[in-house]
């Protein structure tokens, strides 16, 4: 049987007169071949290329495959190692894909999970390991069924059963499903609480700081005034916590401190909130008042719980407290406004004794402005002249003569006429002029003593700041050098305060003093901290009784047995007793009777600006009337 392509070649070399070319036959068979050897040459360079590509594709296969082999190792190392949770769902809420921490966190084994696994399944693991939150096992399930359905993404923060907190990145898919991230931020959140708590209380104390106490009382003047209320706040200040600090410490002042700081915070309950402000200082804000005299109810309250006794290291410590009530809201509504008028009548308090508490009066802001106005004008006090010294006598009351003055300051106020030292002594501490004050009474009182006839000694009180800010020791030579003033006509007068705040220096300064002919007296005797060992300790020439105890002085049989038993002790020291306060002829005669050595008051004279050499002795029948 002949090939289909020979029959064509052969009707093509045939001719109409059906006779075969054989020639033509012969070059149609040979171009036939020629274009079968073209076809199989094409076809085996398209061979070679199929294969070069196939080849390359299987290469390139092969590198896409290891890649993928690779970063699919990564991205198990990287699920594996993470610090968070992740887990993928279809949108089934079936568990696609989870690493090991997803399953930890929450307190499971990773062989728990399986891909597949409903979330269902998973939570309900979580509730039998007690890892869940919500108060219910049906409320956490609706909760994250809820979450589930959410399409945006979001970040929660749920603490669990067990106290741990878990921050979830949820982020939904587009085709159904989601991804999160589940991160045990328990530790985190315990700093940021920490910091928190340092940032709005107390170290000490673990109060509301001041940040923290301006903001509620700000809050509670906002609410006062929408309402119409009223509220309240009171002021308290420790008295004599500096001494607590000074004569036992530091440690034991803040021991002090905590134990205050938790009886203001348990005596004003829930209706008011206790803070501290600074040092010795708290403030309370009381939010919501009903009626005033509430407030004064738990400002006595207050101050009894302040003065029970505090044990620390088996030392009992009684301390009190004063407090500056005002009640609100202010006009202004701003919080300084109330915090300075209870702070006004804190100062009324600490300047009538301490120990109690004072509502504010509208009068007071009268009195702050003339107290700022003092102090402005105390600084040009002295340039203007207007600084007085006056002298008052001082009685040998054995003999009743003159044997000294006692030199006290007095300002003549254009404004204010004679303002007494009381009013500006504290002032010139406060601004801090008490020592150029000071300096400028000694060099005037010994200048005029220098100039009497006779040998009367000349007393100049001490501040206790100058003794703190000053190195009084040159500044009294100097003064001694420039007047030419015997130095044993000089008498320093001090006060207990001053031995309890820096007791070293005061004996280094006496004893230096003493050693160049000074004097030193020890002023308002059993009014302070008043102890023997002071006397023992501290190498005094004189001792002052206080007016106060000179004031009952026959009255109260208890007072005059104090004061004659101050007088007996300074006879046994063979130290000079002076009485300040003698006002009257049988207070007089009754220290005389009793051995006291020297009287001071205005029996024997007023201060005044100069004295009077005619006649130093007492007239004895005056005394006597």
């Amino acid at each position: 049987m002949q090939h289909k392509l020979l029959n064509r070649q052969i009707a093509k070399a045939t001719g109409s007169d059906n006779i075969l070319d054989a020639q033509r036959l012969c070059e149609l068979v040979g171009l036939a071949y020629h274009e079968l050897d073209q076809d199989r040459r094409r076809t085996e360079r398209a061979n070679d290329v199929m294969t070069d590509e196939l080849e390359q594709l299987n290469t390139s296969l092969q590198t896409a495959l290891h890649q993928i082999s690779e970063e699919n190792s990564w991205f198990e190392a990287a699920m594996k190692h993470m610090s968070q949770g992740l887990c993928l769902f279809d949108k089934n809420l079936k568990l696609l894909v989870f690493n090991d921490k997803y399953a930890t966190i929450y307190g499971l084994d990773p062989s728990l999970l399986k891909a597949g696994m409903p979330l269902s399944a998973i939570l309900e693991l979580r509730v039998q390991h007690g890892r869940f939150f919500g108060d219910t096992k049906e409320e956490y399930f609706n909760i994250y069924n809820d979450r589930a359905k959410i399409t945006g993404s979001n970040v929660s923060i749920f603490t669990l059963d067990n106290g741990q907190d878990i921050e979830i990145v949820h982020q939904p898919l587009p085709g159904g499903g989601y991804l999160s991230t589940h991160t045990d931020i328990t530790e985190r959140r315990a700093v940021e609480r920490q910091i928190l708590q340092l940032a709005h209380h107390d170290s000490l104390t673990g109060m509301p700081n001041r940040t923290q106490i301006n903001s509620k009382l700000l809050d509670a003047i906002d609410i006062a005034s929408f309402e119409e209320q009223l509220m309240a706040v009171l002021y308290l200040d420790l008295d004599g916590f500096k001494d607590v600090n000074d004569t036992l410490g530091h440690r034991t002042g803040d021991e002090v401190l905590k134990t205050i700081a938790d009886r203001l915070v348990e005596t004003a309950g829930d209706q008011a909130i206790a803070g501290r402000l600074s040092g010795d200082e708290f403030l309370i804000v009381v939010p919501h008042v009903q009626d005033p005299a509430l407030v004064e109810d738990l400002a006595k309250r207050l101050c009894v719980a302040c003065a029970e006794p505090i044990l620390v290291d088996h030392s009992s410590i009684n301390i009190s407290a004063s407090i500056g009530v005002a009640i609100g809201p202010p006009l202004d509504k701003k919080p300084e406004t109330i915090i300075q008028q209870a702070d006004l009548a804190l100062y009324r308090v600490k300047s009538s004794g301490a120990d109690g508490f004072r509502l504010f009066e509208p009068h007071m802001d009268a009195e702050a402005r003339e107290r700022r106005q003092l102090a402005t004008d105390l600084r040009r006090a002295i340039p203007l002249g207007q600084l007085k010294v006056h002298y008052q006598p001082q009685v040998d009351l054995s003999t009743n003569i003159i044997n000294g003055y006692e030199a006290l300051l007095r300002w003549e106020h254009p404004d204010f006429g004679s303002v007494p030292p009381l009013r500006f002594v504290d002032i010139a501490e406060e601004t801090g002029q008490i020592s150029e004050i000071g300096e400028w009474v000694l060099f005037h009182a010994c200048e005029y003593a220098a100039s009497w006839q006779g040998n009367e000694s000349i007393s100049v009180n001490l501040s206790p700041l100058q003794l703190k800010q000053q190195d009084i020791v040159p500044v009294v030579r100097r003064v001694l050098n420039s007047t030419g003033l015997d130095p044993r006509r000089l008498e320093l007068e001090i006060t207990e305060s001053v031995l309890i705040s820096n007791p070293n220096k005061v004996i280094d300064v006496i004893k230096t003093l003493n050693a160049e002919g000074v004097s030193f007296a020890l002023d308002d005797f059993g009014t302070g901290f008043s102890s023997l060992s002071y006397l023992a300790k501290f190498p005094f020439q004189k001792i002052k009784i206080d007016r106060s105890f000179i004031q009952n002085l026959g009255r109260q049989p208890e007072i005059t047995a104090i004061v004659n038993s101050i007088i007996n002790l300074g006879r046994n020291l063979g130290t000079t007793i002076t009485a300040e306060g003698i006002e009257e002829n049988f207070q007089h005669q009754l220290l005389r009777a009793a051995g006291c050595d020297q009287g001071q008051g205005f029996l024997y004279g007023r201060p005044a600006p100069t004295i009077c050499h005619v006649d130093q002795q007492m007239d004895e029948q005056r005394l006597l009337a």
